[in-house]
């Protein structure tokens, strides 16, 4: 099965570090520069991601398994330091840095970081696909057999609760896939349930994939 994975992007507790409390005792220069590199490779993605790089996929891997040594040396000082460092790590495809890397988007979240709610959601979702589970919020879809396919919502979830984590009403998204399939809706789960455009389950086959 081959599907190219997508996330709904936008261009729009803690401070407690991941392996052991190190902020306190390191002076102000070398927390300084972790912030500096953090931000250099936040600034790094998007600026590849708006001009197409076509080797943004092997960068992606080089900035996340560099933001997570960081984490677990405990020098992801300050929210805004979590908030890159959630922001690198969210291109993997492991569930166990997924889940920490949205660990870490809450904590930039707490810390009122722009754009950290949006962050918490898509992670909170792109984890939960990788553990075969339904998302919440509608952000991962995928190309399956040269047609979009969302991932499976949660159908509890109102979209009082996306709006809180700035994410958009759910039909939108059901839209955006049924008509990719020359379907006229009406866009609704039931409607995706029935015609079977839900993604295929990943599953735990992708935790161990780097």
């Amino acid at each position: 099965m081959m599907m190219k994975m997508f996330g709904l992007v936008f261009l729009v507790a803690s401070g407690v570090a991941h392996a052991g409390g190190t902020c306190d005792t390191r002076d102000s220069d070398d927390r300084t520069a972790v912030t500096s590199r953090l931000l250099a490779m936040y600034t790094q993605e998007q600026e590849e991601s708006a001009s197409g790089n076509p080797d943004k996929a092997k960068a992606d891997a080089d900035r996340e398994k560099e933001a997570r040594k960081l984490d677990e040396k405990g020098w992801l000082c300050s929210p805004h330091d979590q908030f890159h460092a959630a922001w690198v790590m969210r291109f993997s495809e492991d569930a166990e840095v997924l889940g920490r890397a949205y660990e870490l988007a809450k904590g930039a979240m707490n810390g009122r970081v722009p754009r950290s709610k949006w962050l918490t959601a898509y992670l909170f979702d792109k984890w939960h696909v990788y553990l075969g589970r339904p998302q919440r919020y509608g952000a991962m879809t995928a190309n399956h057999k040269d047609k979009l396919c969302l991932f499976e919502v949660d159908k509890l979830v109102a979209d009082d609760e996306r709006a809180q984590y700035d994410m958009p009403a759910i039909a939108t998204q059901y839209e955006r896939v049924m008509k990719d399939h020359g379907l006229k809706g009406p866009f609704s789960w039931d409607e995706m349930q029935r015609k079977g455009l839900w993604c295929p389950t990943l599953g735990d086959s992708k935790k161990k994939k780097r």
